[in-house]
């Protein structure tokens, strides 16, 4: 495999990696900058119909991470210069699932007489830009998006063929992040239920092993130390007979 090979199959390696553990979205996202010849990256979200943007910092779903942004140029995009972004003028051009680069998007020759350019691109020393646009709806979408200065010169149609490749593995990434997320608010929302239970719960995986107990199960188990503990993960009794009854118990349920 060669060496672009290698680096395209740890990109999409590193998708799989942040979607199930979604801290490492930014190591993907400074990955991707590295490999397109980026200065700076983001994975954002934008509503077309209100002209917000969703960025690194405003929200708890860590799939929204930058790289080599600065708090306050974030800050000030979200709060007005996402809403002059002439590369989103167009919402037809951006479809799920499709790579798109400034120059389909906005002509280069007309950048520098935005205010978006002279207030924000500029000070970020910003002129290219290129993005897999991986989700849309009627009024949003969600973008991994890479940006480098002039001088670096247009996106190549090697460097935007990565973008391209890791299309479909961005897109189950992303949903699956979605969907991880979701269950764990329904597990904490379930758990927070069995806490607020007068009665001690104790919730075990089909090995035995314990997953969750409530409130008043540690409360109890805190008064029963010498009867019944949790030890290596399990509800175990002090006296072997009563621990191999509970045993046959847990198998039986």
């Amino acid at each position: 495999m060669s060496v672009l090979g290698l680096q395209r199959a740890q990109l999409v390696a590193s998708i799989y990696e942040a979607a199930l553990a979604p801290s490492r979205w930014s190591g993907f996202l400074s990955e991707l900058v590295y490999a397109t010849g980026s200065t700076t990256g983001i994975i954002w979200g934008h509503d077309f119909s209100q002209r917000t943007v969703t960025v690194a910092g405003h929200t708890n779903d860590a799939l929204f991470c930058s790289s080599g942004f600065s708090e306050q140029a974030l800050a000030q995009f979200e709060a007005h210069y996402g809403a002059l972004n002439v590369w989103l003028q167009d919402p037809s051009l951006h479809t799920a699932g499709s790579v798109v680069h400034g120059e389909m998007l906005y002509p280069n020759r007309l950048l520098k007489k935005s205010e978006y350019w002279a207030d924000w691109l500029r000070p970020q020393d910003i002129f290219y830009t290129s993005a897999a646009i991986g989700e849309r709806t009627p009024e949003r979408s969600l973008n991994a998006t890479v940006c480098r200065p002039e001088a670096a010169g247009p996106y190549s149609e090697q460097e935007l063929g990565i973008l391209a490749e890791l299309m479909p593995h961005l897109q189950t990434g992303f949903a699956l992040h979605r969907r991880l997320r979701d269950l764990d608010a329904l597990a904490g929302a379930s758990t927070a239920v069995l806490d607020r239970m007068p009665l001690g719960v104790a919730l075990l995986d089909e090995s035995g092993a314990l997953i969750h107990h409530n409130t008043r199960a540690k409360q109890l188990l805190d008064g029963a130390a010498d009867m019944l503990a949790v030890r290596g993960g399990r509800l175990v009794c002090s006296r072997p007979r009563e621990n191999d009854k509970l045993a046959a118990l847990v198998r039986a349920a």
